[in-house]
């Protein structure tokens, strides 16, 4: 940014550099949510890093008590930045984006899920990664 006001001699820079510095891709890192839209009582997931079930047991990262959805209905997981997702063998299967689940699949956000008659959403939230003082 330049002052609009050069006359002021005033310079930007400074508060550009910090701008980028702050906005910058490497200096914030995605969390992925998995949020129930309808269908099942409201609530909201952090994916861990590795395997996170959805379903009816008590292990499951998000469980839900549809009985239209199995024990454990759908695996979802995080590797890497990324986030796939797989039906676990249930009886009712899972769609994403409106397809029926035969493979492995990468979900991105704003993605939908239904499992035994609940809506999901990935969302992703954004912190500020870890910084060394300098």
């Amino acid at each position: 940014f330049l002052c609009p006001r050069l006359e002021g001699g005033y310079s930007w820079e400074a508060a550009s550099q910090t701008i980028r510095a702050v906005h910058a891709e490497t200096n914030r890192v995605a969390v992925p949510e998995l949020v129930v839209l309808a269908g099942e009582k409201p609530q909201r997931a952090e994916l861990r890093e590795g395997d996170n079930y959805i379903g009816r047991e008590s292990i499951c990262l998000l469980k839900l008590e549809n009985l239209n959805v199995s024990r454990r209905h759908a695996r979802l997981i995080r590797q890497l930045g990324k986030v796939w997702v797989e039906d676990a063998g249930s009886a009712a299967g899972t769609i994403l984006n409106g397809v029926a689940l035969r493979e492995r699949q990468l979900a991105l956000p704003g993605d939908t899920l239904i499992i035994g008659g609940a809506t999901l959403q990935l969302q992703f939230r954004y912190e500020a990664a870890s910084v060394g003082v300098r």
